[in-house]
Order: structure tokens, then sequence, then C-alpha cells
């Protein structure tokens, strides 16, 4: 994969802004309910794949080509607030997606069976 310098560059000032500002991001309470840990935990999946299209896209690109700045702030978003659900304590970050729709299943079976 080829990378320009002034997008190396910009990718380190995003690193640096985004330690910076972890505390502005951190969740007041840490605490989830039962019922919306699967449904963070299908956002985290579904952001998590779709950083990888941008980055498979911007990977393919031609050296020197550049990504509009529309396009640069939603790759932008989308990482931050991937990076915000990560690092929730009630998500044990790094967990693959077998396992967050195992806990996503489970909690399906459990409505199911309060529903009847």
């Amino acid at each position: 994969m080829k990378i320009s310098k002034e997008r190396l560059v910009g990718i380190i000032q995003e690193e640096l802004n985004y330690s910076s500002n972890l505390r502005e991001n951190e969740f007041p309470q840490n605490k989830l309910s039962e019922d919306e840990i699967p449904i963070a935990s299908i956002v985290y999946m579904t952001l998590g794949k779709a950083l990888d299209v941008i980055h498979e896209y911007r990977g393919d690109m031609d050296e020197g080509q550049e990504v509009s700045p529309d396009f640069e702030l939603i790759h932008k978003k989308v990482a931050d607030v991937w990076k915000m659900i990560y690092e929730h304590e009630d998500l044990g970050g790094g967990e693959t997606p077998k396992e967050f729709y195992g806990t996503v299943r489970e909690s399906k079976e459990v409505v199911e069976d309060n529903e009847r």
C-alpha cells in the first residue's frame, strides 16, 4: 500500500488529536443496560466493517490521489465513534464478531422467551 506524505502526516495528527481528546469522548457513566449491549455490539461491528471498506478503498487509490474533504470527514467520524465503542468497558474491546453475534443471539433468545 502506497501512502503519500500528506496522508501520513494526517494520520499521525488524527491519532494525536484522538489521544488528547480521549477524555472528551468517554462515556459519562460507563454502563450500558443489558438490552443496549447487543445493539452497541452491532453498531461496533457495522462501523468496523465500514472502516475496513474505507481502508481498502484508500489503499487501492493511486499514489498522489486524495479523497474529497467530505469523505475524509466521514472517515474521521466513523473512526472516532468506532474507537469510543471499542474502549467501552461493557463491550470488552477486541472481541471477534463471532463472540458479538453470540451475545446478540443469546439476548434475542431471552427477549423471545420473555415475550411468551
